[in-house]
């Protein structure tokens, strides 16, 4: 999961301190995205010397949840299936 910064950047969600930053509830926790593997592009020098794929000059693209479902089951497959026989949400 990543967050975006105040400065327009992603940083990846850092595990929350019990003491602190304790939300009640969802509405009230930071807004944060789940990184979708459908684009990445990284340049060769960046993957084999670099310790960190996600840093200040990564970009990102938000995606509208109904053009970035995770595939990750048959029950998932038959959803989109379902969606795309029935036109919806297309």
């Amino acid at each position: 999961m990543v967050e975006l910064t105040k400065h327009g950047n992603i940083k990846i969600v850092k595990s929350v301190s019990k003491k602190k930053n304790i939300f009640n509830s969802r509405q009230l926790a930071p807004k944060v995205f789940d990184v979708n593997a459908g684009i990445n592009v990284w340049k060769r020098f960046s993957l084999i010397n670099e310790k960190k794929i996600i840093n200040k000059k990564t970009e990102y693209l938000i995606l509208p949840y109904r053009r970035s479902i995770d595939i990750d089951s048959s029950f998932d497959l038959e959803i989109v299936k379902y969606l795309f026989k029935n036109k919806k949400y297309i």
